[in-house]
């Protein structure tokens, strides 16, 4: 009887398994068949057509004009002629994505990328993502959203991700928006966008990729990721910005709030990395939450450029319960404007909460108010390290200015110069200069960084391979005799990175600041076919 009851329990199990097997296998081969490719030519196609290279359509399903009976279904590719434009003259978004869905721009055809192109006001977006699926990825890839100096109706986007339109919550599989270019959206406005991630009326956004995408001349922040305001219902999770060029926001009326890439309220395990942020009248990236809303945590701005804004390079503040990692960026020519100080890394005074952040291997030079200002706040923190940075300041200026005391639960191998001499640090009420600031830090440098040439900044970044980038030039690297080859202390693999994408190894003594130029075994091959990320 026992073993007959083994046998039987054996043989269950088996058949079991492979009922599972054939199952999934049904699955795949029901999801390829569903599967199809459609192609749309605004010059030569026609919505009644069946949508194959042969006979392409002239729109496609969820497109303004589209006048045919197809339907579109997750898994569904759609590719459009890259030669062509789409424009629109009417109240509504150009494209409302269909969850799951494919929309490829930048493939099939002889040009660049495809165009949608505003010829009158448009109502929420050019493009609205305010659906998803369980399984299948929703993609919108290689395209020139051309705003042509029109506006919206309402509060609005470019691209609108569960934003100003949102029916429920976006949290099946990841949505991208890549190699996309939105620009020229003229307006007053301050609620209009390039690119923003929203969440609100109760509603979460999970899973959104933005990659490679340029945004430029927008009315207000360049990109968002921005939940609701006073909803801690509504909450932002998981959103990864790589590789994406932001400048000259701000140019409405309401300029001067004009940021490139805005962290807001309750987003939670955000990441910006290999981004290039410039020209901004206000500020590069912010951190920031308003008052009585949840605020951003757990995120990380990384491996970035941003310089030659208006109100500093990174800038975070407001009431909230708000951490993150600064590492490995380069932050310069950085300026103030309007009473606001421009230095690179600023914790404004309006701060409160109780905030964590660690600040790692960054390369200041040359802000025009300092390296990194800590203002006087009612903000507490649980955690704020420095460690590994270069503080260059401008001439007269501070490379680091905290006022508040006892704050700083970590400090060491940080570099501080100012090219004038002078005091290099104030913390709390105490202030030190080079022959002082080992005192208060044991292994400070107080030493000129030798860059290597900064007559010769970089202005973007060229891509190596599909996760690797690097600066354009090298003029904020280290020379071969700069005292702080070397020099930083090792802060495990969480942080081995670097902005020229060289890993940082543990049996060696990291370079301070954002580059490494660590042994030959832990650089990357030589790079082939470069090209410019802008």
């Amino acid at each position: 009887m026992t073993v007959k009851t083994k046998y039987s329990i054996k043989t269950k199990a088996y058949k079991l398994k492979w009922l599972i097997i054939l199952q999934l296998i049904f699955f795949l081969m029901t999801s390829a068949s569903r599967a199809a490719e459609y192609y749309v030519d605004h010059t030569a196609g026609k919505d009644s057509n069946q949508g194959t290279q042969s006979q392409p359509w002239q729109n496609c399903p969820g497109m303004l004009g589209w006048s045919g009976s197809a339907t579109l279904k997750a898994g569904d590719t759609v590719y459009f002629d890259s030669a062509d434009t789409w424009s629109s003259s009417r109240s509504a978004p150009i494209l409302t994505v269909k969850g799951g869905v494919s929309y490829i721009g930048d493939t099939w055809g002889s040009g660049k990328r495809a165009t949608f192109r505003a010829t009158d006001t448009l109502k929420y977006a050019s493009v609205l993502i305010n659906k998803d699926d369980p399984v299948y990825r929703t993609l919108v890839e290689g395209f020139d959203i051309d705003m042509n100096n029109k506006g919206f109706i309402g509060n609005a986007a470019g691209v609108g991700i569960n934003w100003p339109i949102a029916s429920g919550s976006l949290t099946g599989a990841t949505k991208t928006v890549k190699n996309c270019i939105i620009h020229d959206i003229k307006t007053e406005n301050e609620n209009w966008y390039g690119i923003k991630v929203g969440a609100y009326n109760g509603y979460n956004t999970n899973n959104v990729e933005i990659i490679d995408c340029g945004v430029y001349n927008t009315p207000a922040t360049g990109m968002a990721i921005y939940a609701s305001v006073a909803t801690s219902a509504s909450q932002i999770n998981d959103v990864l910005v790589r590789g994406c060029t932001v400048h000259d926001a701000g140019q409405g009326k309401v300029g001067e709030i004009g940021n490139g890439i805005t962290l807001k309220n309750n987003v939670d395990n955000c990441i910006v990395e290999y981004c290039h942020s410039y020209n901004q009248p206000a500020r590069g990236f912010q951190i920031d939450n308003t008052n009585g809303t949840d605020a951003p945590t757990n995120v990380k701005i990384r491996n970035c450029i941003t310089h030659d804004n208006g109100k500093g390079g990174i800038v975070i503040l407001h009431d909230g319960d708000k951490s993150g990692e600064i590492y490995n960026n380069l932050i310069f020519n950085n300026n103030g404007n309007g009473g606001a100080p421009g230095v690179g890394l600023l914790f404004m005074s309006i701060m409160g909460g109780t905030n964590s952040f660690k600040v790692y291997n960054n390369t200041f030079y040359n802000n025009a108010e300092g390296g990194i200002y800590v203002q006087s706040s009612s903000a507490k923190f649980n955690t704020l390290e420095f460690k590994n940075n270069i503080i260059c300041s401008a001439a007269g200026q501070y490379p680091f200015y905290n006022e508040m005391d006892g704050v700083i639960t970590s400090h060491k191998n940080n570099l501080f110069y100012s090219p004038d001499g002078g005091n290099l640090v104030r913390d709390g009420n105490k202030y030190y200069d080079s022959g002082s600031v080992s005192s208060w830090e044991g292994s400070a440098l107080a030493a000129d960084p030798l860059f290597k040439n900064t007559s010769d900044l970089p202005s973007g970044f060229i891509r190596i391979d599909d996760n690797h980038m690097m600066p354009n030039t090298d003029g904020l690297n280290l020379s071969l005799d700069s005292p702080a080859r070397d020099y930083g202390v090792v802060l495990g693999s969480n942080y081995n990175s670097s902005i020229n994408s060289v890993t940082r190894l543990s049996s060696e003594k990291w370079d301070l600041g954002a580059y490494e130029n660590g042994s030959s075994s832990s650089a990357l091959p030589p790079p082939l076919n470069l090209r410019l990320i802008e």
